[in-house]
């Protein structure tokens, strides 16, 4: 029989209730970019015996199950209006199980009317969690603009900015729910970590990964004008061949990516709600996560020798580009060699997105600068700078989430 295209394919996903476990299922089909990258691996060990004659040999031994697993996916925001309820998200699930941590910020509809830049007057007493982002108004407004606004607290009907909107609300200025991910700050939470497992289809044949979780993340084209991607990489524990019906017809989520357009970059002092816009012309985020791995023989699979995975600190850098300053002007550079005494940290809000179901907003609470200097450079012609940041633990501590380094909201 003849072969058939590689290029057809499919990828659903399911949470473990023990990591490893034989269970074949997957209720989750994910909508990803491309084929994905699907290596499990499955060694033949030679015993290397005392040989008598040049070629004798005896049967290898078969060695422990792995492999990795990566694959694409576009940033998106919900797929429908989060004026009321925050939609589904298989995005959002994900994310929240690889990191750990996901909710949502409300889940009805509220709106404001008045108030001030950093107290905005809304129609609900309460409702928002505090340390939530949420998105408010519309382009083009004249008031909120449709940014994102990342919740101090939300009680005796005002909302508290962390970072101000950019001018006070009025008439009847919907506030979007949002769904947001983020990471637990607090030990023996932070540490643990849920089994993941994939079924890989193809028109030919299909494996099933057991105990997968999230070794390496990259985030993708998340530049004013781009359209934003995740990358995830797994290691697996075990695998194994399964039979499966072919083109799967469980439903996905097919949401719309958005070009990074029509948000902001605004930023302050750690505690000074006062909004200060930059205007950048690039933006990076680098994580660099810390699994540390536990081997055992107590395996649910004959080959399975990773048993286990606890969840080490992970770190956050972020680079900012920006326009190099007229001489005599060195504001970005005046914060860097403060003396380390007095340094503020910064605290950032990068709305990359603002369409209702497209959006995608970033928070940083606590960031210190780091690395060099910024000294001026030529790129496409033109002379800019770049400070680069370091996420550190949010500086209230009333919840994980009030604690989350990062926070990335969608709506």
């Amino acid at each position: 029989m003849a072969t058939r295209s590689s290029e057809l394919g499919a990828i659903l996903y399911a949470t473990e209730s023990a990591f490893g476990e034989t269970t074949t299922t997957t209720g989750t089909r994910l909508d990803i970019v491309g084929a994905p990258d699907f290596t499990p691996s499955w060694p033949m060990i030679d015993p290397g015996i005392l040989k008598q004659r040049p070629h004798e040999a005896t049967q290898g031994i078969l060695g422990p199950k792995g492999g990795t697993l990566s694959f694409e996916m576009l940033l998106t925001g919900l797929g429908g209006s989060s004026a009321s309820a925050p939609p589904a998200s298989a995005l959002a699930t994900l994310l929240g199980a690889c990191f750990g941590q996901t909710t949502t910020s409300h889940s009805s509809s509220i709106t404001c009317s008045g108030g001030t830049a950093t107290a905005l007057s809304a129609s609900a007493a309460t409702g928002i969690t505090a340390g939530s982002l949420v998105r408010v108004g519309a382009k083009g407004d004249g008031r909120c603009d449709g940014q994102w606004v990342p919740v101090s607290t939300h009680a005796a009907s005002t909302i508290n900015a962390l970072l101000a909107v950019p001018t006070a609300p009025s008439g009847t200025d919907q506030v979007y729910c949002s769904r947001m991910i983020y990471e637990s700050s607090t030990p023996g939470t932070m540490d643990t970590i849920t089994g993941l497992r994939f079924r890989f289809l193809s028109s030919r044949q299909q494996y099933v990964a057991h105990g997968c979780y999230l070794t390496g993340i990259e985030w993708m084209n998340v530049s004013p004008g781009e359209v934003p991607r995740v990358k995830l990489s797994f290691t697996m524990a075990w695998w194994e061949a399964v039979s499966a019906t072919f083109p799967d017809t469980t439903a996905t989520d097919d949401y719309s990516g958005s070009p990074i357009a029509g948000g902001s970059f605004a930023w302050n002092a750690v505690g000074t709600a006062t909004r200060v816009t930059e205007s950048i012309r690039a933006f990076r985020w680098s994580t660099q996560l810390s699994q540390l791995q536990q081997f055992g023989p107590d395996g649910l699979n004959e080959y399975q020798t990773l048993v286990g995975c606890v969840r080490g600190p992970s770190m956050h850098t972020f680079e900012i580009e920006y326009d190099a300053e007229a001489s005599g002007t060195n504001t970005q550079g005046a914060l860097f060699d403060d003396d380390a005494n007095s340094r503020a940290a910064r605290h950032f809000l990068y709305s990359m997105s603002i369409a209702d179901g497209r959006s995608l907003g970033l928070y940083v609470r606590n960031a210190k600068f780091i690395d060099e200097y910024p000294i001026q450079r030529a790129v496409n012609g033109q002379w800019r700078k770049v400070v680069k940041l370091q996420a550190m633990t949010g500086p209230t501590t009333t919840s994980d989430l009030t604690m989350s380094p990062w926070l990335l909201g969608m709506a």
